[in-house]
């Protein structure tokens, strides 16, 4: 533990060290010539990074991007890796029972690494970008068609500039987070690059269209053009608030379901997290991932229905307990049959209690009848429920759940779910690490 963080904290420094050496470097060789257009943009810059708005965990959208693109066709790399690091070392963000969070109330280091990350992605991708031939525009005023001409003729660099600039950007951080955690990050990497490429090639569009707006018609109409943004932005805000209020309900119902049945405590969030990954290696949609979230963390939540003298028994069930808790799926179902934002959720829920081969509850339908999900979150329940702590039995181990999961393979469970998984755990080195 000492080693990993020894480790990340000389790879932290050695990238400030190196993005601030190469700043200064090129600075000392470079004639900015239009420094208010510069302060304009940085002003720009700190505004978008303050406004970034987060999605999930590991995930957000800003605005950002578009302001350093047009900075580095306006101003060269170099001037646009002076108004990145104005964005990320000013910013001013806020954050839920935090509150503000700013230079003055950071550890430097962390803004440093962000700054020199940006630094060292604006260079190279600049670079990049003049290699293939994108030429930087630099004082020259046009028209709004002369503007558009001179980018139009530079489409392939302008890709390369942003593949690389996302490229360069994501691979610093994913190797600062290899060398924190000692875990395999090449599959989430290359996960968060799929999912970020779309959404920078979206905000790229949005940089082209102010840098024909900066040279075509000024800062005046740069500012008309950033208000609607704005607007935008605190659309979507109001929705990521009402995404937050659904997860908060669902958080609510987990822990009132835990607090019945203290033997699940953990369970459901342990459910989501092998779903989750069940799911990505499947590759299914955003949509699908979001639904199959929400229907593991309440997938038991039927069983508030359920007595707790049964919930918590410590013996062997008779045949009518048992019937009893094989009631939940159809209980979660009729709990959650009247809210709208879970009602793809609620079907995953009453479902995931059937077998492959048809011998499962409530409904004993079979193979291709169960809803993909469903299988998943089967495959995700049993073998949390193998490895953790039982009242009646100790946890089985990673290794033997892996092989029960086998041996059931094609009459308890989906064949494909179960290869699947078994070879995300493998992947992800995460078998011996969940072993008792």
């Amino acid at each position: 533990m000492e080693n990993t963080k020894k480790s990340a904290v000389i790879y932290t420094y050695f990238i400030i060290l190196t993005g601030a050496a190469l700043l200064i470097y090129y600075s000392i060789n470079t004639t900015f010539h239009d420094i208010p257009g510069m302060l304009f943009m940085a002003l720009l810059s700190i505004t978008a990074e303050s406004l970034a708005l987060p999605l999930e965990k590991d995930k957000g959208i800003s605005v950002g991007f578009a302001i350093t693109l047009c900075s580095i066709l306006t101003f060269g790399p170099v001037g646009a890796a002076w108004i990145t690091t104005a964005g990320a070392l000013f910013k001013i963000l806020y954050v839920k029972d935090k509150g503000y969070i700013h230079l003055f109330n950071t550890p430097f280091y962390k803004t440093a690494f962000n700054a020199s990350n940006y630094i060292i992605s604006c260079l190279i991708s600049g670079w990049v970008y003049m290699r293939a031939g994108g030429e930087i525009l630099g004082l020259q005023a046009t028209t709004i068609y002369e503007a558009f001409e001179s980018l139009a003729k530079a489409v392939i660099p302008l890709i390369l500039l942003t593949i690389t600039f996302l490229t360069v950007n994501s691979g610093i951080l994913s190797v600062l987070f290899k060398l924190m955690t000692k875990q395999y990050y090449l599959s989430q990497w290359l996960q968060s690059f799929k999912w970020t490429l779309p959404n920078l090639f979206a905000v790229a569009a949005l940089g082209i269209i102010i840098t024909i707006t900066y040279h075509s018609l000024g800062i005046l109409a740069v500012l008309l053009f950033f208000s609607p943004l704005l607007l935008a932005r605190y659309t979507f805000k109001l929705y990521i608030n009402m995404r937050n209020v659904y997860f908060e309900t669902i958080q609510a119902l987990i822990a009132a379901v835990e607090a019945k049945d203290k033997y699940t405590e953990g369970h459901s969030r342990r459910v989501e997290k092998y779903a989750s990954l069940i799911a990505r290696e499947m590759k299914l949609s955003p949509a699908q991932q979001e639904i199959l979230r929400y229907a593991a963390l309440l997938h038991d939540i039927g069983k508030i229905g359920i007595s707790e003298v049964i919930l918590n028994k410590t013996s062997e069930l008779t045949k009518s307990e048992f019937d009893q808790i094989k009631e939940h799926p159809t209980i979660g179902y009729r709990i959650l049959e009247e809210v709208d934002f879970l009602k793809q959720a609620k079907e995953i829920i009453l479902y995931h209690h059937e077998r492959y081969d048809g011998s499962g509850y409530p409904n004993r339908i079979n193979g291709g009848r169960i809803p993909l999900e469903a299988s998943i979150m089967a495959v995700a329940d049993a073998f949390d429920a193998m490895t953790s702590d039982r009242p009646y039995r100790k946890s089985l181990g990673s290794k033997k759940a892996v092989e029960e999961l086998l041996k059931n393979s094609g009459t308890q469970f989906s064949p494909e779910v179960v290869n699947v998984f078994i070879k995300a755990l493998q992947k992800n080195n995460m078998i011996n690490d969940i072993a008792s």
